[in-house]
Order: C-alpha cells, then structure tokens, then sequence
C-alpha cells in the first residue's frame, strides 16, 4: 500500500469541500442545465451482497443499507444509517443541505454516480458472494508484504477483522465502531473501541488505518483526518463509499472486487 497524506485536504468535511468539484464538472460535461435525473434509491442486502457464506456483514444484520444513484448507466453506491430516496437533477442534488444524514447519502451517491459517468472511476458498486471474504485476504495479505505492525480498522468489518487478526495475531490489530451495539464486544478476541472517542488513540497506536469509506459519508472522518495529518500515519479509505471522494482529493482508496 503506497503512502499517501491528506495534503489536497483544506480540512473539515470531504463531502463539503466536493461541491464545486462537483459544478464545475458537470458545468464542463455539459449536464448542468439538463434534466437529468438521479434516482436514489435503498437495495435489499440480497440485491447489493449476494449471497455470501458469512452472515455478519452490517448490510445483513440490518445495522447499515445501501443506497444507490444511477445516471444513465453508471450506478454509485454508498453505505449509510440514514437512507432516503430522492429524484431530482444533479444541480438540485449539488444544492442539498450537508448537515442532513439523509441527504448526505443523496450526495455521496450522487459524487459518485456523476464521476462514474464521467469515466473518472471505477468499482462504484459493491462486491458479491464470495468477494468480499477475498477482499479480506487481499488486504490481510498486502499487510503482511508491506511489514506492517500494527493495524488500526474503522469500522467493523467482520471479514477484514477476522483476516487481520489471523495474519498479525490479536494483539497488533485494534478496531473501533459507531454503533452501540458493538462497543465493548470482543470480536476475534479483540476489544471494540468507541470510535466517537477513541480514535485519537487508535491513530496514536496503529501503524496503519484501514478506515471505512462511509466515514466520509457520515462525517466522522473530518476529527480522524485530522489525526491522521497531526501523526503522519498511513491510512487507506475502503469500499464504494468514498470512491469520488479518493479520486478528488488523491487518497488512498482500497476496494479490489467493486464493480
């Protein structure tokens, strides 16, 4: 995994700071003015996952869902706790208040629908089946030719976590998580950590943070992003999510099987 800081990054909300990224685009694609709908709209698990052998992943315990945006052919998906369904043009869309969780989603979806359009990226849509457990020994396996100690994950990837622990042991990987449900467990024999309060000291420890793209979706990769730059720590954004926002911005972006 290449290093990679946050130098493009004035600070703040990566979400925010893509909106004249945004205009200006589709301004020079010519879609500024025309009527061109996105729809975004919420996936059954079955319909973004598939079906695959483990049953753990967020998506299928119901603790996350996954909204899609479809500009012609392209389709950009994100993850996120706050669905809503939307169908406007892309300048309304651009126009949407950002401090709304909903509307957030909307946006996202919509970056990166419009930059999927564009031909600006690719694996906007999310693996299935049997991929996101390869995804997991990709990332284990890259960990371990790379030399990394120790490995700091936000958000609780099941597959990831278990994939981890198994290549450097327990002991040299710490993850974080949002939800309630999951603070305090142990997974892998390893303790979840508050990320709303813990992740100035999961940065502090890790020699590299692997971090959930939907951070940036939701916003709580702004006070991270911050520690990240304060530590110098390596770090790398995975899945869909935030797919626009790695290529506008230049970060590191993990996400081998996105479609």
């Amino acid at each position: 995994m290449k290093r990679s800081g946050l130098e493009n990054i004035a600070g703040g909300d990566l979400l925010e700071q893509s909106r004249d990224f945004l205009r200006r685009l589709v301004r020079g694609k010519g879609l500024a003015g025309a009527q061109i709908s996105v729809q975004v709209g919420v996936l059954s698990p079955e319909e973004v996952i598939g079906r695959p052998a483990r049953q753990d992943f967020p998506l299928l315990v119901g603790r996350e869902v996954m909204v899609e945006a479809r500009l012609g052919d392209a389709r950009g998906q994100v993850f996120t706790n706050a669905p809503a369904e939307y169908s406007g043009t892309v300048s309304e869309i651009i126009a949407l208040d950002l401090c709304n969780r909903g509307n957030r989603a909307i946006f996202a979806a919509t970056l990166n629908a419009v930059l999927r359009a564009c031909g600006l990226i690719e694996g906007t849509v999310h693996c299935r089946n049997e991929e996101p457990e390869l995804c997991a020994a990709e990332l284990a396996r890259r960990v371990m030719h790379d030399g990394i100690a120790k490995v700091g994950l936000v958000g609780l990837q099941p597959a990831f976590l278990e994939a981890l622990a198994t290549a450097l042991g327990p002991e040299r990987v710490r993850v974080t998580d949002l939800d309630p449900r999951n603070i305090g467990t142990l997974r892998q024999g390893i303790e979840v950590w508050d990320g709303q309060s813990r992740y100035g000291e999961l940065a502090e420890w890790a020699d590299l943070l692997v971090v959930t793209g939907s951070s940036v979706v939701s916003g709580s990769f702004a006070p991270l992003a911050a520690e990240i730059q304060r530590l110098k720590r390596r770090f790398v954004l995975y899945g869909v999510s935030a797919a626009a926002a790695c290529r506008i911005f230049g970060l590191p972006r993990f996400c081998v099987f996105g479609h």
